[in-house]
């Protein structure tokens, strides 16, 4: 009898510590969370202030240059192992393959689009990358997600697509032909994104993310620096805005790349994803903040409420066994 009861007493007590370590494990996922969205915020809003008087590619090839120099400092800094460095380096394939989808793509067609179509319609593109690792993650790679994770994707990108269908006065006219060739760029710099992510998963997981991505970087700015270059405008980029760059590289942009990995290896590619959908609204509230926009209505305000709670269904639904 005694037995049983210490037997009891130990279930309790680890019960109690793994309740403990869930609420702080969520605490550091909400931290992670709130941590992005205000770089994401921050980057987006400077990008498009970068690409109306820099080229697209110049400004992607600074940012992944300036990004590459801020996080090998922090695997520096971090004392990454020896032992680690070369599990990453003896994955030649997986670093080419990620470089290209991950930053390569995905940075060179998100900065084309918005140079094209301005920056309401490349977030809201952007913002579909739930849906997108979403249909992916089903058909490639085995992932079960529950009904509650679909219909709250759903929700919340419709909320979104119904925000910027409210919208006026987005941003200047653009031609048929330069609207569609953003919108499908920006789509394609999307899908590489959602592949990354669900690519890095299966390939990286079990790596610190400091100790891969300043290799997955280095390969992507050697990748893009032809297409900076082929524009033949780096020569006319003024000190003060190389600055600007290293800005958004080096400080908006490294954090970003640390939380998101941290935020896929401790939930998954679709909870990373579904973070990012009210950058939408944030971006345009910061406009506003700025004077850049007019207040938001009503319309944009409910908009913003359907997001919120879609968004909350899909990353606080339970998680399969087999699946994120």
């Amino acid at each position: 009898m005694a037995q049983s009861r210490t037997e009891a007493t130990t279930s309790t007590t680890g019960q109690q510590t793994e309740s403990r370590r869930g609420v702080g494990d969520g605490l550091i996922v909400a931290g992670l969370t709130v941590a992005i969205l205000g770089f994401l915020t921050s980057g987006w809003i400077v990008a498009d202030r970068l690409v109306a008087h820099v080229d697209p590619f110049v400004v992607a090839e600074g940012r992944l240059f300036s990004s590459f120099v801020t996080l090998s400092l922090a695997a520096v800094l971090g004392k990454q192992t020896r032992s680690v460095v070369h599990a990453v380096v003896q994955r030649p394939r997986a670093l080419v393959l990620l470089a290209l989808s991950g930053f390569v793509v995905y940075f060179g067609a998100t900065i084309f689009g918005l140079g094209q179509i301005g920056l309401t319609p490349a977030n809201l593109i952007v913002s579909s990358l739930p849906c997108v690792t979403f249909v992916l993650g089903i058909a490639f790679f085995g992932e079960q997600v529950r009904a509650r994770k679909a219909v709250g994707t759903g929700l919340a990108v419709l909320a979104t697509v119904g925000y910027i269908l409210s919208a006026t006065g987005s941003g200047p006219h653009v031609s048929a032909r330069a609207w569609t060739m953003g919108v499908t760029v920006t789509l394609a710099g999307t899908i590489a994104y959602a592949l990354y992510s669900l690519f890095y998963k299966k390939w990286m997981a079990d790596l610190p993310s400091i100790a891969a991505l300043p290799g997955i970087t280095a390969l992507a700015t050697v990748c893009l620096l032809p297409l900076a270059l082929m524009s033949g405008r780096i020569g006319s980029v003024t000190l003060a805005q190389w600055g600007e760059i290293a800005l958004l590289g080096g400080v908006l942009t490294a954090p970003i790349f640390f939380l998101a990995h941290e935020l896929i290896q401790r939930r998954s590619a679709l909870f990373s994803a579904t973070a990012g959908l009210s950058l939408p609204f944030l971006v345009r509230i910061a406009n506003w903040l700025l004077g850049a926009a007019p207040a938001p209505d009503l319309a944009t305000v409910l908009c913003l409420l359907a997001c919120a709670a879609g968004t909350w269904l899909t990353i606080s639904a339970p998680t399969s066994p087999k699946g994120k």
